[in-house]
Formats: C-alpha cells, structure tokens, sequence
C-alpha cells in the first residue's frame, strides 16, 4: 500500500520544488549538502581525535558540542547583523564560513584551531 503512495508523493514533491525560485533552491541544496557533510563526518572525526590526536572523550566531547554552543551564543548576534547586509548574502557568508571550518577540523590538529572551528561550525 505504501509503495502505490510513493510515485504520487514523488511528483507532489517534484511539482512544489520546481514552483520555489532558483536562488532559493540553490541555498536549500547548499544547506542539505553542508549539514549532510557534518553529519556523516562525525563518527570518524571523533575516532581520528581519539586514534591519531590522542584526545580524551571528554575533548572530543567539547569539540562536539561546541557547535550547539556557539549557535546558542552567537544566533542573536547574527539575526541582528542579517538585518543589515541582507538574507540572501548574510545566509551566503554562513555557508561559507561553515565550509571553511568544516575543513578547519579536518586538517588542524592544535586544541585550540580545532575548538575555534568547531565553534564556528
């Protein structure tokens, strides 16, 4: 029963993301695919912290939370500053920056580096 719903939820889908504006559409796919990244690197970015770097669990814990941390930190900050240079560019400036310290973690094997891009992610 499920799979005779699955085509019609298909084009349902299909029909709406083609009626969405390009720009948006774009920024939508650049998110999935940026929040897709984190996620699937966490499990072996946290072995690699305790297998190469030699780091605690209660490190790596840090550096796992400080993401959480810095976007209860930092949210009200940047609503405001949005207001000013604009949705499309302030949400932009954001990918990039958590590009950037996406591949910070990757390759930063100092504490401090790593607790810097973490929280900017």
């Amino acid at each position: 029963m499920i799979f005779k719903t699955i085509p019609h939820i298909t084009k349902t889908f299909m029909k709406h993301y083609k009626e969405i504006n390009s720009k948006i559409r774009f920024q939508l796919l650049s998110k999935f695919v940026v929040s897709k990244t984190r996620f699937s690197t966490y499990p072996f970015t946290a072995i690699y912290f305790r297998d190469v770097l030699h780091y605690s669990p209660i490190k790596i814990g840090f550096l796992f939370g400080l993401p959480s941390l810095g976007s209860a930190i930092l949210g009200l900050l940047v609503g405001s500053m949005m207001d000013f240079i604009g949705n499309e560019l302030g949400f932009l400036c954001g990918l990039v920056i958590a590009s950037i310290s996406i591949e910070g973690v990757w390759t930063s094997s100092s504490l401090c580096i790593l607790a810097v891009m973490s929280g900017m992610s």
